[in-house]
């Protein structure tokens, strides 16, 4: 995402236009701002091979399949969440076969961007992504009224900072979740 619903569309709109001028009637475009029945219609065209190239927000995210996918290009992945960009991967090569997820910088990143990026790069399994992503970041706030979705967990009881481990056991003791074997 760029810096918000205008700026994607605008950005999707964009690129749409450059490469409709560069490869014809072959280009489609989908973003959230579409009318439902544009988007319904794109996708159509899109899975019935009318069109060859979609430029696309995230709304292709989850809930869509394009079964002969098999090149995605993220471009500034740096402004997605791990979650994201692991979602939009798993829309590649649905239908078997290879596929390839390329993450597109167009320019220099952060270190704490590239360390994300690298993560997914190394890693295939959702778990461990959000795992990972929640450890780098912090797991927000755990309490019943809490609006934090990242960064230093705030103790659920005054004076006591709970780890992820001790949550989990207390979870687990709850019976909110199966114990790990």
């Amino acid at each position: 995402m760029v810096n918000g619903e205008a700026d994607t569309r605008n950005a999707v709109e964009a690129a749409y236009e450059r490469f409709r001028r560069l490869l014809g009637d072959d280009v489609g475009y989908i973003h959230g701002s579409l009318p439902e029945s544009a988007k319904t219609e794109t996708i159509e065209k899109m899975k019935s091979g009318q069109i060859k190239l979609l430029v696309a927000s995230t709304v292709i995210e989850v809930g869509v399949t394009f079964p002969g996918l098999t090149l995605m290009v993220a471009v500034s992945p740096e402004h997605f969440g791990v979650a994201q960009l692991h979602q939009l991967r798993g829309r590649v090569a649905r239908k078997g076969g290879r596929g390839f997820f390329i993450m597109y910088l167009p320019s220099p990143i952060k270190q704490s961007a590239s360390s994300r990026l690298r993560l997914l790069t190394a890693c295939n399994d959702g778990f461990v992504l959000a795992e990972k992503d929640a450890e780098s970041r912090g797991y927000g706030d755990l309490s019943l009224e809490g609006e934090r979705q990242s960064g230093a967990t705030r103790p659920l009881f005054f004076g006591l900072s709970l780890t992820r481990g001790e949550i989990e056991a207390g979870a687990v003791q709850a019976g909110l979740i199966p114990a790990q074997q």
